[in-house]
Protein backbone atom coordinates (compact mmCIF):
# COMPACT_ATOMS: atom_id res chain seq x y z
CA UNK A 1 0.00 0.00 0.00
CA UNK A 2 1.34 3.37 -0.56
CA UNK A 3 0.42 6.48 1.23
CA UNK A 4 -1.02 8.80 -1.24
CA UNK A 5 -4.05 9.75 0.79
CA UNK A 6 -4.72 13.44 0.12
CA UNK A 7 -6.75 13.97 -2.73
CA UNK A 8 -5.46 17.57 -2.13
CA UNK A 9 -2.19 16.80 -3.73
CA UNK A 10 -3.96 15.46 -7.42
CA UNK A 11 -6.45 18.66 -7.46
CA UNK A 12 -3.89 21.09 -6.49
CA UNK A 13 -1.54 19.66 -9.18
CA UNK A 14 -4.20 19.50 -11.91
CA UNK A 15 -5.03 22.79 -11.08
CA UNK A 16 -1.67 24.24 -11.34
CA UNK A 17 -1.16 22.33 -14.58
CA UNK A 18 1.94 20.15 -13.15
CA UNK A 19 2.58 16.46 -12.92
CA UNK A 20 3.35 14.21 -10.06
CA UNK A 21 7.08 12.93 -10.03
CA UNK A 22 6.37 10.79 -6.70
CA UNK A 23 4.71 11.41 -3.24
CA UNK A 24 7.79 13.07 -1.84
CA UNK A 25 8.93 15.02 -5.02
CA UNK A 26 6.21 17.18 -6.67
CA UNK A 27 7.29 18.67 -10.16
CA UNK A 28 5.05 21.41 -10.92
CA UNK A 29 6.91 23.49 -13.67
CA UNK A 30 10.05 25.25 -14.62
CA UNK A 31 10.79 28.32 -12.70
CA UNK A 32 9.28 31.17 -15.35
CA UNK A 33 6.05 29.38 -16.32
CA UNK A 34 5.66 28.45 -13.02
CA UNK A 35 5.84 32.24 -11.92
CA UNK A 36 3.25 33.53 -14.72
CA UNK A 37 0.68 30.21 -13.32
CA UNK A 38 1.30 30.93 -9.88
CA UNK A 39 0.80 35.07 -10.36
CA UNK A 40 -2.49 33.72 -12.50
CA UNK A 41 -3.43 31.90 -9.25
CA UNK A 42 -2.65 34.83 -7.46
CA UNK A 43 -5.00 36.57 -9.20
CA UNK A 44 -8.03 34.73 -8.50
CA UNK A 45 -7.44 33.88 -5.28
CA UNK A 46 -7.28 37.62 -5.23
CA UNK A 47 -10.73 37.88 -6.96
CA UNK A 48 -12.25 35.24 -4.20
CA UNK A 49 -11.63 37.29 -1.38
CA UNK A 50 -13.01 40.22 -2.48
CA UNK A 51 -15.99 38.04 -3.67
CA UNK A 52 -16.30 36.81 -0.22
CA UNK A 53 -16.45 40.21 1.63
CA UNK A 54 -19.36 41.09 0.75
CA UNK A 55 -19.67 44.00 3.11
CA UNK A 56 -22.04 46.63 1.27
CA UNK A 57 -23.33 44.59 -1.17
CA UNK A 58 -27.22 44.14 -1.19
CA UNK A 59 -29.00 41.03 -0.61
CA UNK A 60 -29.94 40.08 -3.83
CA UNK A 61 -25.99 40.14 -3.86
CA UNK A 62 -25.02 38.37 -1.06
CA UNK A 63 -27.44 35.62 -1.90
CA UNK A 64 -26.34 35.44 -5.54
CA UNK A 65 -22.75 35.00 -4.32
CA UNK A 66 -23.74 32.56 -1.89
CA UNK A 67 -25.34 30.42 -4.55
CA UNK A 68 -22.36 30.74 -6.66
CA UNK A 69 -20.37 29.14 -3.46
CA UNK A 70 -22.45 26.21 -2.86
CA UNK A 71 -22.85 25.46 -6.70
CA UNK A 72 -19.90 22.61 -6.49
CA UNK A 73 -18.30 20.45 -9.44
CA UNK A 74 -16.27 17.46 -9.18
CA UNK A 75 -12.81 14.92 -9.92
CA UNK A 76 -12.76 11.52 -9.70
CA UNK A 77 -9.39 9.70 -9.72
CA UNK A 78 -8.96 5.97 -10.42
CA UNK A 79 -6.26 3.25 -10.26
CA UNK A 80 -6.96 -0.14 -10.09
CA UNK A 81 -3.01 -2.33 -10.54
CA UNK A 82 -0.76 -5.01 -9.60
CA UNK A 83 2.74 -4.46 -8.98
CA UNK A 84 5.14 -7.11 -8.19
CA UNK A 85 8.61 -8.21 -6.88
CA UNK A 86 11.64 -10.40 -8.73
CA UNK A 87 11.18 -14.23 -8.60
CA UNK A 88 12.80 -16.18 -5.64
CA UNK A 89 12.85 -19.32 -4.85
CA UNK A 90 9.43 -21.12 -4.12
CA UNK A 91 8.16 -20.97 -0.14
CA UNK A 92 5.69 -23.09 1.58
CA UNK A 93 2.55 -20.89 2.83
CA UNK A 94 3.39 -21.54 6.73
CA UNK A 95 6.74 -19.89 5.18
CA UNK A 96 5.18 -16.95 3.84
CA UNK A 97 2.80 -16.50 6.86
CA UNK A 98 5.92 -16.54 9.49
CA UNK A 99 7.63 -13.99 7.51
CA UNK A 100 4.33 -11.60 7.17
CA UNK A 101 3.81 -12.16 10.90
CA UNK A 102 7.43 -9.82 11.53
CA UNK A 103 5.79 -6.56 12.26
CA UNK A 104 8.99 -5.46 10.17
CA UNK A 105 7.95 -6.70 7.25
CA UNK A 106 4.06 -5.35 7.64
CA UNK A 107 5.47 -1.78 8.02
CA UNK A 108 7.76 -2.18 4.39
CA UNK A 109 4.47 -3.33 2.74
CA UNK A 110 2.92 0.23 3.70
CA UNK A 111 5.92 2.76 3.83
CA UNK A 112 6.97 2.41 0.45
CA UNK A 113 10.24 -0.22 1.48
CA UNK A 114 10.96 1.86 4.54
CA UNK A 115 10.96 5.58 2.88
CA UNK A 116 8.53 6.52 5.43
CA UNK A 117 7.97 6.38 8.88
CA UNK A 118 4.91 4.06 10.68
CA UNK A 119 4.18 4.19 13.63
CA UNK A 120 1.63 1.59 15.34
CA UNK A 121 -0.86 3.31 17.35
CA UNK A 122 -4.05 2.11 19.51
CA UNK A 123 -6.85 0.38 18.25
CA UNK A 124 -9.71 2.96 19.98
CA UNK A 125 -13.25 1.68 19.83
CA UNK A 126 -14.36 4.84 17.61
CA UNK A 127 -11.20 3.96 14.83
CA UNK A 128 -12.36 0.14 14.68
CA UNK A 129 -15.86 1.54 14.05
CA UNK A 130 -14.23 4.03 11.66
CA UNK A 131 -11.97 0.92 9.99
CA UNK A 132 -15.05 -1.35 9.78
CA UNK A 133 -17.39 1.31 7.81
CA UNK A 134 -14.34 1.80 5.71
CA UNK A 135 -14.70 -1.91 4.89
CA UNK A 136 -18.05 -1.85 3.87
CA UNK A 137 -17.94 1.02 1.96
CA UNK A 138 -14.98 -0.57 -0.33
CA UNK A 139 -15.43 -4.38 -0.27
CA UNK A 140 -12.79 -5.47 2.03
CA UNK A 141 -12.56 -9.16 2.77
CA UNK A 142 -11.15 -9.22 6.63
CA UNK A 143 -13.63 -8.08 9.51
CA UNK A 144 -11.31 -6.47 11.70
CA UNK A 145 -10.93 -6.31 15.60
CA UNK A 146 -9.19 -4.81 18.55
CA UNK A 147 -6.41 -7.62 17.80
CA UNK A 148 -5.80 -5.92 14.00
CA UNK A 149 -3.19 -2.69 13.77
CA UNK A 150 -4.10 0.39 13.02
CA UNK A 151 -0.07 2.35 12.00
CA UNK A 152 0.10 6.09 11.45
CA UNK A 153 1.90 6.60 8.63
CA UNK A 154 3.93 10.29 7.54
CA UNK A 155 4.24 11.60 4.38
CA UNK A 156 6.37 14.02 5.92
CA UNK A 157 6.60 17.57 4.37
CA UNK A 158 5.63 18.19 0.95
CA UNK A 159 6.10 21.30 -0.73
CA UNK A 160 4.39 23.17 -2.99
CA UNK A 161 5.01 27.07 -4.59
CA UNK A 162 4.14 28.87 -1.46
CA UNK A 163 2.87 26.01 0.56
CA UNK A 164 4.17 23.10 2.45
CA UNK A 165 1.44 20.20 3.18
CA UNK A 166 2.28 17.28 5.81
CA UNK A 167 0.60 14.03 5.76
CA UNK A 168 -0.21 11.48 8.02
CA UNK A 169 -2.63 8.00 7.37
CA UNK A 170 -4.58 5.96 9.14
CA UNK A 171 -3.78 2.41 8.03
CA UNK A 172 -5.72 -0.55 9.21
CA UNK A 173 -3.94 -3.94 8.53
CA UNK A 174 -4.94 -7.22 9.13
CA UNK A 175 -3.11 -10.65 7.79
CA UNK A 176 -5.78 -12.93 6.43
CA UNK A 177 -4.48 -16.70 7.17
CA UNK A 178 -4.70 -19.46 4.85
CA UNK A 179 -7.55 -22.29 6.17
CA UNK A 180 -4.61 -24.63 6.61
CA UNK A 181 -1.06 -24.09 7.18
CA UNK A 182 0.20 -27.31 4.63
CA UNK A 183 -1.94 -26.04 2.06
CA UNK A 184 0.35 -26.02 -1.29
CA UNK A 185 -1.76 -23.42 -2.90
CA UNK A 186 -3.02 -21.29 -0.46
CA UNK A 187 -0.85 -18.19 0.90
CA UNK A 188 -1.64 -15.40 3.25
CA UNK A 189 -2.50 -12.01 2.42
CA UNK A 190 -2.05 -9.25 4.38
CA UNK A 191 -4.94 -6.43 3.77
CA UNK A 192 -4.42 -2.94 3.93
CA UNK A 193 -6.96 -0.26 4.23
CA UNK A 194 -7.19 3.70 4.48
CA UNK A 195 -9.26 4.42 7.35
CA UNK A 196 -8.42 8.56 7.67
CA UNK A 197 -5.97 10.71 6.46
CA UNK A 198 -5.05 14.10 8.18
CA UNK A 199 -3.20 16.80 6.99
CA UNK A 200 -1.76 20.32 7.64
CA UNK A 201 -1.13 23.53 5.64
CA UNK A 202 0.91 26.37 6.62
CA UNK A 203 2.86 29.04 4.42
CA UNK A 204 1.77 31.93 1.91
CA UNK A 205 -1.99 32.85 3.30
CA UNK A 206 -3.53 33.16 0.29
CA UNK A 207 -2.07 29.81 -1.13
CA UNK A 208 -3.29 27.93 2.17
CA UNK A 209 -6.48 29.74 1.58
CA UNK A 210 -6.61 28.52 -1.62
CA UNK A 211 -4.95 24.97 -0.99
CA UNK A 212 -7.81 24.99 2.30
CA UNK A 213 -10.78 25.88 -0.46
CA UNK A 214 -9.84 23.53 -3.19
CA UNK A 215 -9.50 20.87 -1.00
CA UNK A 216 -12.44 21.34 1.56
CA UNK A 217 -10.29 21.40 4.68
CA UNK A 218 -11.37 24.22 6.03
CA UNK A 219 -15.36 22.42 6.28
CA UNK A 220 -16.98 26.08 6.37
CA UNK A 221 -20.21 24.62 5.51
CA UNK A 222 -20.04 21.62 8.29
CA UNK A 223 -20.46 18.83 5.55
CA UNK A 224 -18.21 15.72 6.12
CA UNK A 225 -15.18 15.96 4.22
CA UNK A 226 -14.98 13.14 1.13
CA UNK A 227 -12.62 10.06 1.88
CA UNK A 228 -10.54 8.50 -0.49
CA UNK A 229 -10.83 4.78 -0.75
CA UNK A 230 -7.49 3.11 -0.89
CA UNK A 231 -7.94 -1.11 -0.48
CA UNK A 232 -4.63 -3.01 -0.73
CA UNK A 233 -3.58 -6.78 -0.82
CA UNK A 234 -0.12 -8.27 -0.44
CA UNK A 235 0.61 -11.88 -0.95
CA UNK A 236 2.92 -14.64 -2.78
CA UNK A 237 1.86 -15.90 -5.47
CA UNK A 238 3.32 -19.67 -7.23
CA UNK A 239 4.95 -18.97 -10.85
CA UNK A 240 5.99 -22.91 -11.72
CA UNK A 241 7.03 -25.52 -8.86
CA UNK A 242 10.49 -23.49 -8.60
CA UNK A 243 9.60 -19.84 -8.32
CA UNK A 244 7.08 -17.45 -6.91
CA UNK A 245 6.98 -13.78 -6.35
CA UNK A 246 5.30 -11.10 -4.06
CA UNK A 247 2.29 -9.53 -5.35
CA UNK A 248 0.25 -6.09 -4.68
CA UNK A 249 -2.71 -5.52 -5.85
CA UNK A 250 -4.48 -1.83 -5.47
CA UNK A 251 -7.43 0.01 -5.85
CA UNK A 252 -7.50 3.29 -5.22
CA UNK A 253 -10.28 5.88 -6.04
CA UNK A 254 -10.45 9.70 -4.90
CA UNK A 255 -13.43 12.02 -5.40
CA UNK A 256 -12.43 16.20 -4.84
CA UNK A 257 -15.80 18.55 -4.75
CA UNK A 258 -15.20 22.04 -5.02
CA UNK A 259 -16.88 25.38 -6.01
CA UNK A 260 -17.36 25.76 -9.74
CA UNK A 261 -15.81 28.80 -9.35
CA UNK A 262 -12.28 27.26 -9.35
CA UNK A 263 -12.90 25.28 -12.48
CA UNK A 264 -11.15 28.39 -14.35
CA UNK A 265 -8.22 27.20 -13.06
CA UNK A 266 -8.20 24.04 -14.39
CA UNK A 267 -5.85 24.57 -17.55
CA UNK A 268 -7.86 21.21 -19.52
CA UNK A 269 -10.90 19.91 -19.01
CA UNK A 270 -12.88 18.02 -16.27
CA UNK A 271 -11.97 14.59 -18.58
CA UNK A 272 -8.77 15.36 -19.17
CA UNK A 273 -7.79 16.49 -15.84
CA UNK A 274 -9.67 12.93 -14.69
CA UNK A 275 -7.35 11.02 -16.72
CA UNK A 276 -4.11 13.21 -16.22
CA UNK A 277 -4.94 13.07 -12.57
CA UNK A 278 -5.69 9.35 -12.66
CA UNK A 279 -2.55 8.73 -14.22
CA UNK A 280 -0.68 10.87 -11.95
CA UNK A 281 -1.54 8.95 -9.13
CA UNK A 282 -0.60 5.04 -11.63
CA UNK A 283 2.66 6.97 -11.67
CA UNK A 284 3.56 7.44 -7.84
CA UNK A 285 1.95 4.15 -6.46
CA UNK A 286 4.17 2.35 -9.31
CA UNK A 287 7.13 3.52 -7.66
CA UNK A 288 5.91 3.00 -3.97
CA UNK A 289 4.63 -0.52 -4.27
CA UNK A 290 7.54 -1.51 -6.65
CA UNK A 291 10.21 -0.33 -4.64
CA UNK A 292 7.57 -2.36 -1.24
CA UNK A 293 7.67 -5.34 -3.18
CA UNK A 294 11.75 -5.02 -3.96
CA UNK A 295 12.03 -4.74 -0.43
CA UNK A 296 9.63 -7.36 0.83
CA UNK A 297 11.73 -9.84 -1.34
CA UNK A 298 15.10 -8.66 0.19
CA UNK A 299 13.74 -8.96 3.40
CA UNK A 300 12.86 -12.87 3.02
CA UNK A 301 16.18 -13.73 1.09
CA UNK A 302 17.73 -12.06 3.92
CA UNK A 303 16.85 -14.67 6.57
Amino acid sequence: MTTITTRNVVLVICLLGGSMENTSAFQIWGPSRRASQWTSTKRLTTAMFAAADTTGTSSTETAAASKEVKDEASLKFVCDSVYTSEPFPTATPQKILEFFQQPAQRNCMVTAGNQREAEMIETTPNLLEDWRASCRACGATGEPDSSDVVLKVSTGGIKFPGLTLTSNAYVGGKLLEPPTSDSADDYPVYEFLLIKDEQSVTGFKPAVWLFNKLTGADNADGGKKEMPISLTHVTAVQQDGQNMIFQSSTKFTIKVSFPKLLLRLLPVSIEKAEEQGSAAISKALDKDLTNAMKVLREGFLAQ
